[in-house]
């Protein structure tokens, strides 16, 4: 496959174009190209291109790239939706990535945890295992940062909890329709909010919300995992709120840095697999507490349901 260290994903779509013109059966280009349009969740186009490439012999990405295509198309029970073989593979691609978890790890791995795990026929051990050797990929690339700085010192008594939320999705997006209305809720005499949004501004209301809500919001998108982290670090926060999970725009490799003494995963149903997050919080419909040895984090439970909703949001004044 080509290198696509340039991320210039619309050259490496055309060479493997000009390539299917001069030969159209090729079975690595064809794979290549399913893989492609699936990051591009052209579903449809993906499962063609997949079974293309299939029907001229076996290949793991091709394989990989049409299970994901006919989970989002919904086509369940299409003949080529081999589960079984499907487990066997990511099994295999876990166990190695456990045992030489490097950068190099990550573009074999077929799928990604966000993907196990929504997944259902997938045993919920195979999507924890994913996860685990998906942060331990992260990990091999991360050094932590001392741990120092207030953050790393006991909370003095009156005063304010400094709590921090890092999240791609400080934008119009579900996430923010549905959380906008719990940043402004705060108890301000007792927590100071700091928030940290990796991506840029799309200018919509709901980021324009999110920072006028917090009393500290931060535009890190141009900065790198560790460099994040030594900001929100910098801050000193006593608690870390982790909203990516492994959503797309997902950057865990900033929390892999250790930059809070306390780091919590939430808005993700399943767990990160990640040593370094300490505290998920859920519900016990979500994740019943018969199912704890499926997660590595420590389990906190919220009255009702863990998703906060934004009833101003859904239904405003008229």
């Amino acid at each position: 496959p080509l290198p696509v260290e340039d991320k210039d994903m619309s050259l490496v779509t055309r060479c493997y174009q000009t390539a299917l013109r001069l030969q159209h059966r090729q079975m690595d280009a064809l794979a290549n190209m399913a893989g492609l349009s699936a990051m591009s969740r052209d579903w449809e186009k993906t499962a063609v291109l997949a079974q293309q490439s299939l029907s001229i012999g076996p290949s793991e990405e091709a394989f990989c790239s049409l299970m994901k295509a006919l989970d989002n198309i919904c086509s369940w029970y299409h003949p080529l939706r081999d589960i079984p073989s499907l487990i066997r593979l990511l099994q295999s691609k876990a166990a190695a990535a456990l045992r030489h978890p490097s950068t190099s790890m990550i573009g074999k791995m077929c799928y990604n945890a966000g993907t196990a795990s929504l997944i259902t026929d997938l045993p919920p051990e195979l999507s924890l295992t994913i996860a685990k050797a998906e942060m331990a990929i992260i990990r091999s690339n991360v050094t932590r940062l001392p741990q120092q700085g207030l953050g790393w010192q006991p909370l003095h008594p009156h005063s304010r909890v400094r709590l921090a939320y890092v999240s791609g999705h400080f934008l119009d997006h579900p996430m923010m329709q549905m959380m906008s209305g719990m940043f402004r809720l705060h108890d301000r005499e007792r927590v100071h909010v700091v928030c940290f949004a990796t991506s840029p501004s799309d200018n919509s209301r709901l980021r324009q919300g999110a920072e006028a809500s917090c009393e500290e919001f931060h535009d890190v998108h141009a900065l790198s995992d560790r460099e994040v982290a030594m900001s929100i670090n910098a801050h000193n926060p006593q608690l870390l709120v982790n909203l990516f999970g492994f959503l797309d725009k997902s950057r865990n490799g900033i929390s892999a840095h250790a930059p809070c003494p306390v780091q919590i995963n939430h808005r993700w149903c399943a767990s990160t697999g990640a040593d370094w997050i300490h505290y998920h919080v859920s519900d016990r419909t979500t994740s019943p507490p018969d199912y704890r040895h499926l997660y590595t984090e420590r389990l906190t439970f919220m009255s009702r349901s863990y998703l906060v909703n934004d009833h101003l949001h859904s239904y405003p004044s008229p």
